[in-house]
């Protein structure tokens, strides 16, 4: 009885914390009310000269050629900058194709568009959700193809059906369980169960195929992150973070290593030590096959390129030009949100994602709201293809399975 109430707590505090930083990024860091930020004309850098923003109301298409902006007279600045007219009530703005704007009348002014999330999502366009979802659903088919390919490989001879199968039922209770990478601990205890003779490999392939993705992640993110300047800040965290899991494969994974720890001794002195070394012996199994390493890499490569893909979509479907965020951006800013957001502390990484995106968005001057729209637009297609997961629990003799399957995760791979 006891044991249940740190379990309960838990799993009531892991969603109260997520809504919690929900509400905080949407709270502090999205505009709800249209606005434009102003910058003082001059030869200086444009960080060095003052800049305002005004609260109003776009009329037209805020993302078009052309548009007007009504400036709110309840939310004039306190302090009216002496380089604006006194008089300013509207705004004729235009935009080039490059995403930079201007306002008549305002000669040097610089022009930055900063629409409220009501906006955003009134405008957004449908064919990019499309496009969006497409991306998803065939990145999905690389990762399910990849763990597929590493059951086999540990020698749980699994149709790929079955693996799609316990892929989507891994996402559905990622809706549930906290992190992107929750719904992972699912498919561990699924796969341990259909495959009673191969208990330990079929663990250890979630496992490995869990860190080949996050490690792929790590390798595109840093890739980007060393060539390209707006990303700089982030040089000290996201390389190291990818050098150090690539350098933890090779020494654990290294005879010469193991042989110098003595490794092997060093688990028979664990408790358990038999169940460990079973773990330990699947682990190695994928030592000896390098080219099915280098091809579940690949897979995890093909992805994440398509997960980009998606996510631009959806950027360019609320507003974002290309100009302004181009490919090269979003493979740096999709793979560090999405390794932020699958740290276990809310469900689906519903918060620390929204944080994320506003954050790295803004690194290239994308505005907060737009960032936040980008990652809720991406939380709701995965939800989308997770609530698809769910269909499987339909069938016959799953019930009893599902509820024990939240409630005792944890115990699967021991038994």
């Amino acid at each position: 009885m006891s044991g249940a109430r740190p379990h309960t707590l838990r799993r009531w505090l892991q969603p109260l914390f997520g809504v919690a930083i929900l509400a905080a990024v949407l709270w502090f860091l999205v505009p709800w009310r249209d606005a434009v930020v102003l910058t003082e004309p001059g030869e200086q850098d444009a960080k060095d000269r003052a800049t305002v923003q005004l609260v109003g109301d776009f009329e037209g298409d805020w993302k078009g050629a052309s548009s007007t902006f009504e400036v709110a007279p309840d939310a004039r600045p306190a302090q009216w900058p002496a380089w604006l007219p006194e008089n300013l009530v509207r705004l004729e703005l235009t935009s080039d194709e490059e995403g930079n704007s201007t306002a008549a009348g305002l000669p040097g002014v610089e022009v930055e568009l900063a629409p409220g999330m009501p906006r955003v999502f009134r405008s957004v366009e449908p064919m990019g959700l499309v496009l969006a979802m497409v991306s998803f659903l065939t990145a999905l088919l690389f990762a399910i193809t990849r763990w597929w390919r590493l059951l086999n490989l540990a020698g749980c001879r699994v149709p790929w059906l079955a693996a799609f199968r316990l892929s989507y039922l891994g996402l559905f209770f990622n809706l549930v369980m906290p992190g992107l990478t929750g719904g992972d601990v699912v498919k561990a205890v699924l796969a341990v169960r259909e495959n009673p003779g191969k208990r330990p490999d079929a663990l250890v392939s979630v496992v490995v195929d869990r860190l080949m993705g996050m490690f792929a992640l790590a390798f595109l993110a840093s890739v980007v992150i060393l060539v390209a300047e707006p990303f700089a800040e982030l040089r000290p965290v996201v390389p190291p973070i990818m050098l150090l899991m690539g350098l933890g494969a090779l020494v654990y994974t290294s005879r010469r290593v193991r042989a110098a720890l003595r490794f092997e001794k060093l688990l028979d002195r664990l408790p358990m030590s038999e169940r460990f070394k079973s773990l330990d012996a699947a682990v190695l199994v994928y030592r000896r096959r390098p080219f099915e390493l280098f091809l579940a890499f690949a897979l995890s490569m093909g992805n994440h390129f398509l997960a980009v893909t998606g996510v631009m979509a959806l950027g360019m479907a609320f507003g974002i030009s290309t100009a302004l965020a181009g490919f090269v951006d979003y493979l740096a800013i999709v793979p560090v949100a999405n390794m932020l957001s699958s740290i276990p502390v809310a469900p689906g990484g519903w918060g620390v994602g929204e944080a994320a995106y506003s954050y790295l968005f803004g690194m290239v001057g994308v505005a907060a709201s737009l960032g936040v729209a980008v990652s809720i637009g991406f939380r709701l297609c995965q939800m989308l293809i997770g609530f698809l997961g769910g269909l499987y629990l339909l069938k016959p003799g799953t019930k009893v399975d599902a509820q024990q399957l939240v409630d005792e995760p944890e115990s699967a791979p021991a038994s």
